[in-house]
């Protein structure tokens, strides 16, 4: 066996820990950073931004029901939408939205996540840390709301894509990149 740490701890140095070592460690102040951690991990998750990106397309394009056999959700030119909704794809702006204009604020939509790394690279040291997660959270929070009721009030597509943007922009400034920077600082 090999001697403990100067420090006290049980772990020893050199020492090749277990995935049961790193899960269960032996004191109780351990275990609270290594659950803290596992629930950071799970918040920053169910956020819900992969489901924003992955279903951008869907959000911003509602001219045609999920089962009028378009897998995509975007109508193209010569697509028609159905009767019952010819009349709101004509009107204000909340129909059918152009395969090129789902494409541009796809692309805005990214170039916002990058801007927040950057700006959140900038800023985490001047903020803090603890700080900037709680408040790109409740920002976070507030824009996934308004995507949200962009569905209930037939908001222009606009609209969803100033929400999407943010709220895009609030996950890159605290929990998309400063979740794994907290946890390996807080774990030994």
């Amino acid at each position: 066996a090999e001697p403990a740490a100067a420090d006290g701890s049980s772990h020893t140095t050199g020492a090749v820990a277990s995935w049961r070592d790193s899960l269960f460690p032996p004191t109780s102040r351990e275990r609270r950073l290594v659950a803290l951690s596992l629930a950071l991990g799970l918040a920053q998750q169910v956020t819900g931004t992969e489901a924003i990106l992955y279903y951008t397309p869907r959000i911003l394009n509602q001219c045609l029901p999920p089962d009028a056999g378009e897998s995509s959700g975007v109508c193209h030119a010569s697509a028609s939408p159905p009767p019952d909704l010819a009349k709101e794809a004509a009107g204000d702006g909340a129909g059918c939205t152009s395969a090129e204009a789902v494409f541009l604020v796809s692309l805005g939509v990214g170039a916002c996540k990058l801007g927040g790394e950057l700006v959140a690279a900038a800023l985490v040291d001047t903020l803090g840390r603890r700080s900037t997660i709680i408040w790109s959270n409740l920002a976070l929070s507030a824009f996934t709301a308004l995507i949200g009721l962009r569905f209930l009030f037939h908001w222009p597509v606009s609209a969803s894509a100033a929400a999407l943007c943010l709220a895009m922009l609030s996950f890159s400034l605290g929990p998309g990149p400063l979740t794994f920077v907290v946890i390996s600082e807080m774990l030994p």
